[in-house]
């Protein structure tokens, strides 16, 4: 009669088994190596040579956003007179002061809103763009929340052709680390685009007194 192997797993196979699944992370440990990514391959580090700038201050607040490297002429220039400062807060908390700038030079319809930029001033004497959009204001002065980068409140005055007034809406964006950039108002893809049917659609929000 043929005797087949025994299958049982010897004692010291599943004592090894057991260590090696207990040197595995657990999923704390793993979502805060995930957290950490973002920080450590965010927009300074993801940055090519093209998306780099160099922000330089004039009077009055007027600031040039030309490239880092010196290539073509300036982005946006303070000899101009549309490109302001607007603050200097640290959007990432990474102890350096960023960049919100706002550019006047287009025109919007009746619409009461502004070109809005956010840079952020990266070691190595650069900045990289974390924001573009249109808004009436910004004020990135708020509380952190345990983010590692600040929201940022938002308003926006959109002409209602119905009510023939504007009406000013507010709003929270956060930082999306999936695009390494600030995303869309309240993150609805529907407000991407400033003052639009959607916008104008929505509830009037009521005023504070």
């Amino acid at each position: 009669m043929v005797q087949h192997a025994r299958r049982d797993i010897p004692a010291i196979a599943v004592t090894a088994l057991l260590a090696v699944g207990s040197a595995s992370p657990a999923s704390s440990d793993l979502d805060d190596l995930t957290r950490g990514a973002p920080r450590q391959r965010g927009p300074c580090a993801l940055a090519h040579a093209d998306s780099r700038v160099e922000i330089r201050s004039g009077e009055g607040e007027s600031v040039s956003v030309c490239r880092a490297d010196g290539a073509g002429d300036c982005l946006h220039s303070r000899a101009l007179g549309k490109t302001f400062l607007h603050a200097r807060p640290d959007l990432n908390m990474d102890g350096r002061n960023d960049f919100l700038i706002k550019d006047v030079s287009g025109v919007y319809g009746m619409h009461e809103v502004v070109h809005f930029m956010g840079f952020v001033d990266c070691p190595g004497n650069f900045g990289v763009k974390v924001m573009d959009d249109f808004f009436t204001d910004l004020d990135a002065s708020g509380p952190l929340r345990g983010e590692e980068w600040r929201e940022i409140t938002a308003t926006r005055a959109c002409f209602d052709e119905h009510l023939g007034e504007a009406v000013t809406r507010e709003y929270t964006v956060r930082f999306d680390r999936a695009r390494s950039s600030y995303g869309a108002p309240d993150g609805n893809p529907a407000l991407a685009e400033f003052c639009s049917a959607s916008e104008l659609a929505m509830p009037i929000q009521p005023q504070a007194e």
